[in-house]
């Protein structure tokens, strides 16, 4: 958590003792789990009143009053910086968090959106259709596992940021802080989407099993069937989590928006590089399967299927990208000038390599796709969109912790 100003400010010397402390922090903080210490020269602690949010002035306020501007941060953590909300160890849980979401995110749209148009072209008994089914089924398992496992030690490192301590896990420490921020609402809300996708990947598994004895039958099936319709409803919710513990819930202006634009980013993102991940470990194994004359067509099916819903989802990602950019940057100079800013650089870079490389598969690598060489080159260079998209997530989860431009030229 970043104080941004005070009143009296830091290292001022005043002759009368002030009636009240303000201080503005970079997000709002929850007043239930927050504190203020003040020490006189000879290190005694002064006695406060509980924090309270300020306006313009405080009525009536009586002395050693402390308040608070309403302007603050997201997670008041404690004296040990060591698991703070910006340590390397909790940003590396956030990165973990995203990795599930994506991958269930990804495996929503590849079995609902990419099979589906796939279906124009090929049965849905098809042994390929049916062995990606499979496979998007196990990649979804792991991404609901990755998800639950990032919310328990999220859960954890909270209250270890908060208390600085591990003898505060308590169930009575859980539940107040599950029930009193917004931060609990958030992480309650992602574990109920979280198990209602466990549910819709558990039905999608029986139903990838069951085959139609009848072709006919078979091809005039409804897709997405009753667990991919679940499994996409959970991903949806779960995209929309992460902006409850994020800059969009701190957002000073069109704090709707700003929510309702960051759970679009994580959708879309879901829906480009999750997607990718699908093709690349459910759909390149599949089509593996094959004998090697039907490799080259199934292959072509699967990446014309999939480039219309990337193209869509990039697009996503890049005007809800630039929304958020333009709410928390501030100004063009703390591009350069701020953590924030410098960090949402790096991410554009990056994220140009795999738009980069996207653009070659889709202009030069597509149109030979049914040739042997061509869908070893796919292979190669999806791999690399995936690594990069990794490389994105990293910066990703620094970035959500860092100070926003915005808030630092306040």
């Amino acid at each position: 958590m970043r104080s941004l100003r005070s009143s009296p400010a830091d290292g001022v010397m005043v002759g009368i003792a002030p009636r009240d402390l303000r201080l503005t922090f970079s997000a709002v903080p929850e007043l239930g789990y927050t504190s203020i210490l003040l020490l006189q020269a000879d290190g005694r602690a002064v006695a406060l009143s509980s924090p309270a949010a300020a306006t313009e002035t405080t009525p009536g306020a009586q002395p050693d009053t402390a308040t608070t501007h309403h302007d603050p941060a997201l997670m008041p953590e404690s004296d040990d910086d060591s698991f703070g909300s910006e340590s390397p160890l909790y940003a590396a849980i956030r990165w973990l968090q995203y990795i599930g979401l994506l991958t269930v995110i990804g495996c929503a749209s590849f079995s609902t959106l990419v099979i589906g148009i796939m279906l124009r072209f090929q049965p849905v008994a098809s042994p390929f259709v049916r062995d990606m089914r499979t496979r998007a089924v196990r990649l979804a398992l792991i991404g609901v596992v990755l998800v639950i496992l990032s919310a328990l030690l999220r859960l954890f490192a909270q209250i270890y940021a908060m208390h600085g301590t591990t003898d505060a896990f308590t169930w009575t420490t859980v539940a107040s802080m599950l029930r009193e921020t917004s931060w609990g609402t958030g992480w309650m809300l992602q574990m109920v989407a979280v198990i209602v996708t466990g549910v819709g990947v558990f039905m999608s598994s029986r139903e990838s099993r069951t085959v139609p004895p009848d072709p006919e039958i078979a091809r005039r099936a409804p897709w997405p069937s009753r667990g991919w319709s679940v499994v996409a409803l959970g991903a949806v919710a779960l995209a929309f989590t992460p902006g409850l513990a994020s800059h969009a819930a701190s957002a000073p202006r069109f704090s709707v928006l700003a929510m309702v634009a960051d759970g679009l980013h994580v959708l879309g993102a879901g829906g480009w590089i999750g997607s990718l991940a699908a093709v690349a470990l459910a759909g390149f194994p599949a089509a593996r399967t094959l004998p090697e004359g039907e490799r080259g067509a199934a292959l072509s099916d699967l990446i014309h299927a999939f480039s219309p819903t990337a193209l869509v989802f990039a697009g996503i990602v890049a005007t809800t990208g630039v929304f958020a950019a333009w709410l928390h940057v501030g100004s063009v100079t703390a591009l350069w000038m701020t953590a924030y800013g410098q960090l949402l650089l790096a991410k554009l870079a990056v994220l140009s390599l795999m738009t980069g490389t996207g653009a070659f598969n889709w202009l030069r690598v597509k149109p030979a796709l049914r040739s042997v060489p061509v869908v070893n080159r796919i292979r190669r260079t999806a791999s690399m969109e995936l690594l990069i998209g990794v490389v994105v997530l990293i910066i990703t989860a620094v970035l959500v912790a860092t100070p926003a431009g915005a808030d630092m030229q306040m």
